[in-house]
C-alpha cells in the first residue's frame, strides 16, 4: 500500500521554518502575507523539447499558495528538506 502522499504537521511545520529563516513573507505578486502550504507534493515533468515525451523524471515541489490572489510558489522539495522522512518510510514498507 502506498503511503499517503499528504505533507504531514512535521512536514509543513519544517518547510515554514525554512521559508522563515530565508525571510519569504509576502506574496510577490499582491504583497499579502496570508500563505498556506497546499496539502500535497506536486512533480512538474521537466521540459524534453518540442514535440517530445518528457522522461520518467519529475522534481518534487512544495506549493505555497497565497490566499488573497491565489499566486502558487514551487519550491524544491529536496532542497528545503522534506524528502528524507519519506524515503525513509519508503525503504521500511
Amino acid at each position: 500500500m502506498a503511503a499517503d502522499p499528504r505533507l504531514t504537521p512535521e512536514e509543513k511545520r519544517r518547510f515554514v521554518e525554512w521559508l522563515n529563516i530565508r525571510s519569504i513573507k509576502s506574496c510577490p505578486m499582491c504583497k499579502s502575507s496570508k500563505w498556506g502550504i497546499a496539502d500535497h507534493l506536486v512533480a512538474p515533468p521537466p521540459f524534453a523539447g518540442p514535440g517530445e515525451v518528457p522522461a520518467d523524471t519529475a522534481y518534487p515541489m512544495a506549493m505555497l499558495v497565497c490566499g488573497n490572489c491565489a499566486y502558487t510558489a514551487l519550491f524544491n522539495a529536496a532542497v528545503v528538506g522534506l524528502l528524507r522522512d519519506r524515503k525513509d518510510d519508503e525503504s521500511s514498507a
